[in-house]
């Protein structure tokens, strides 16, 4: 499961983007930081891909990203 949390801001309409992709550099020192990806899909809603990004696989709970 994802763990989706704040929306990025400045993203185009029609798309998503939301702060899930996390650095683990920190170890267990700390939280991990969490940097923007593109949404495409979750259980109720569907989002474009921005540029030349396809939205990948769904995963166990209907959500998927934006991959190359």
């Amino acid at each position: 499961m994802l763990d989706i949390g704040n929306e990025c801001y400045g993203v185009f309409n029609g798309l998503w983007a939301s702060c899930f992709i996390e650095d683990n550099s920190a170890g267990d020192s700390g939280p991990s930081t969490k940097y923007c990806g593109f949404l495409c899909k979750t259980k109720d809603r569907d989002w474009a891909c921005p540029g030349g990004l396809k939205c990948g696989a769904v995963n166990s709970q209907g959500q998927a990203v934006c991959l190359p």
